[in-house]
């Protein structure tokens, strides 16, 4: 984790350890009554200290991803080897 502000919100730098996916899914939804892109599953087991299936993807890499596409979210995800995610923790209230 990189750090975490005053409204609960986890800023997370997620490295690939090599080609292929991240190691985490992700999915439109609605959860706890908020609408948005979350995580889905975690297949990589050094990301659960990091990322939990729930929680809200908010920014990514500077850019707010709240009411986009999930096709748009995984265009931004495509190609990188390291990202830096914004998330809304699963047990945290709607922002």
């Amino acid at each position: 984790m990189i750090s975490l502000d005053r409204h609960g919100l986890r800023t997370v730098q997620v490295d690939k350890l090599k080609p292929g996916p991240f190691g985490f899914y992700i999915a439109t939804g609605l959860i706890n009554n908020r609408q948005g892109i979350f995580i889905s599953r975690i297949s990589l087991p050094s990301l659960t200290s990091v990322l939990s299936a729930g929680d809200e993807i908010v920014y990514i890499e500077n850019e707010l991803v709240k009411g986009r596409t999930l096709e748009y979210v995984q265009s931004l995800l495509a190609d990188k080897t390291n990202i830096k995610i914004v998330l809304s923790p699963a047990n945290c209230p709607s922002i």
